[in-house]
């Protein structure tokens, strides 16, 4: 039976102490439109779970105070004795920094910190966990005297978006035309789309996509009028005059910013294939530190304009196993450039007649939006995902879920994370029972006061019974709260 990726990081901790450092360790301006990123941090509240296990001592690093009503919630689904666990579990935060600066980069400015974390676990032995592994998580970990089995400059490249088109097409893995370098002009981009249009006649439409975008955020469309360069007006010409003009950022940022971006970061052209009335999945696995590689899980993701919103697990059987398929193909091409640890692979597919045809999309070297649902589901239900892609919980029962980080309602704006989980313990239909391994899991509650804004998993027997879950405890919040 196909061994899960986070049963198999449970299990090769062996005692082994965990420390997690959810860093998001890009350039501000990459996810600056995401309603309270600065509370991000607490996405990855699950891996509190892994406390469950007697020997294992847990530091989690934020830059922000997690609310204690928060840590308690997660606390609460533990088998073992809770003041255990407490005393094996070291929040650190860096509260004190309120710069723009990366987690990881405020932490390197403080030895106490570092000193208290080396003082708590064996750091010679202890299992790291991070979102993103940048540069900067290389200088942190060999400050601190982690070994995560790899540095981040010898592959961090193949997760932008040119070298996820590289590797798929090493990989032979179908996907949009476009260009397979990185354009960091004007007169770059113009090239490109002129070389586009020329190779591939009948495409008008294509996107642009910052280099290390994230999420959608970097993305901006591009229709090129069909008329507009007929007669003597060369398609150069009508770029050249006019480029800034049908340029339409995805993140509804003014096209002169996205313009200087572009500049900064770099961008690749690809075709635009809209979505609409298509699936959207993704495909996550890992890839070991001696090279082996391991497809977890698919999802199809909830896209609004570009942007992803949440997940459905699993991916719908018609065309799952194919997903897995490329997945594994794009995985072992990425090993034998030296990566390692959590990847994820965008798709658009699309049906017709019977028949699916893939496209892949982006290559993600990070933990992503489906990563901590994967983490809570795997760790409250002591389940495992079988070959076929699905998961089943300790007894052997299907299980399916639907995640958003994306609950947005105004019954929730003002409400502090103590009332909060006053309103989760009070009413059954928001909590999750272990013993039907089925039921919701909140986080990131940081997002409530001042956003209204509150991410959640919705455990089922099914992918309806999840979706309906979502829908009802959306329901209750606001009838409790409205």
């Amino acid at each position: 039976m196909h061994q899960p990726k986070y049963e198999s990081f449970h299990n090769r901790t062996n005692g082994r102490d965990l420390i997690h450092i959810p860093s998001i360790s890009m350039h501000p301006s990459l996810y600056e439109h995401i309603q309270g990123a600065c509370y991000y941090e607490e996405r990855s509240l699950p891996f509190l779970l892994h406390l469950d296990s007697p020997g294992i001592r847990l530091v989690y690093v934020t830059s922000k105070k997690v609310p204690e009503s928060s840590v308690e919630y997660f606390l609460s689904f533990l088998d073992v004795d809770r003041d255990s666990a407490r005393r094996r579990l070291l929040m650190i935060s860096c509260d004190e920094d309120e710069s723009l600066r990366s987690l990881s980069e405020k932490l390197l400015d403080r030895p106490d910190l570092i000193s208290t974390i080396r003082e708590f676990i064996d750091v010679k032995t202890a299992v790291v966990s991070c979102f993103v592994h940048t540069v900067v998580e290389d200088k942190l970990f060999d400050t601190i005297g982690l070994h995560c089995g790899g540095y981040a400059r010898d592959f961090s490249f193949w997760g932008t978006k040119c070298g996820s088109r590289l590797i798929f097409k090493e990989a032979g893995c179908p996907h949009p035309v476009g260009s397979y370098r990185v354009c960091k002009t004007k007169a770059d981009l113009i090239t490109d789309l002129c070389l586009l249009v020329k190779e591939n006649p009948g495409k008008y439409t294509f996107l642009i996509k910052l280099n290390e975008g994230v999420s959608g955020l970097g993305n901006a469309m591009i229709a090129i009028p069909q008329n507009s360069f007929e007669g003597s007006q060369t398609l150069q010409d009508y770029l050249h005059a006019n480029l800034e003009r049908i340029v339409e950022p995805c993140s509804c940022e003014n096209v002169d910013l996205y313009m200087r971006k572009v500049e900064h970061f770099g961008a690749i052209i690809e075709e635009f294939l809209p979505c609409e009335g298509d699936s959207s999945p993704s495909v996550q696995g890992v890839i070991c530190s001696e090279g082996a590689v391991q497809v977890v899980s698919t999802h199809e993701q909830v896209l609004e304009k570009q942007v992803y919103k949440g997940c459905l697990f699993p991916a719908r059987d018609s065309f799952r196993s194919e997903l897995q398929k490329w997945g594994a193909a794009v995985g072992a091409c990425l090993a034998k450039r030296g990566c390692i640890d959590e990847y994820g692979v965008d798709f658009i597919v699309r049906e017709d007649s019977g028949r699916f045809d893939f496209h892949a999309l982006e290559i993600n070297l990070r933990q992503l939006g489906t990563t901590h649902p994967m983490l809570a589901l795997c760790l409250l239900t002591k389940g495992w995902f079988c070959k076929d892609g699905t998961f089943k919980d300790r007894n052997g029962q299907l299980r399916c879920y639907m995640a958003t980080e994306n609950l947005i309602l105004p019954c929730l704006i003002g409400l502090k994370p103590d009332k909060f989980y006053e309103t989760v313990r009070s009413d059954l239909r928001l909590q999750f029972n272990k013993e039907k391994s089925t039921g919701t899991i909140f986080y990131m509650w940081s997002c409530l006061e001042e956003f209204g804004k509150i991410g959640l998993v919705c455990v089922g027997s099914s992918r309806q019974e999840a979706y309906d879950r979502m829908q009802n405890v959306t329901n209750v919040l606001i009838e409790l709260l409205q």
